[in-house]
């Protein structure tokens, strides 16, 4: 049996320290707002040495986020 152990990252982690990050939440929920253009990046988790690679490079890179697909 293998247990899996989910980490949300720090940018919606805690949603309710900035009341604007819940009103993000708010409109993806209701479909007002899209995040596919967000996501400019995506990396198979086996290349996640890249993914941060290029995260950390954002201004040479023209990220903004990285997403890693499992």
């Amino acid at each position: 049996m293998s247990e899996i152990t989910l980490i949300p990252t720090a940018s919606f982690a805690f949603h309710d320290i900035y009341p604007e990050q819940g009103e993000v939440l708010e409109l993806l929920r209701r479909g007002k707002l899209s995040t596919a253009p967000l996501i400019t990046h995506r990396f198979p988790l086996d290349r996640i040495n890249k993914a941060f690679d290029v995260a950390q490079a954002k201004e040479e890179t023209g990220a903004i986020f990285v997403c890693l697909e499992i």
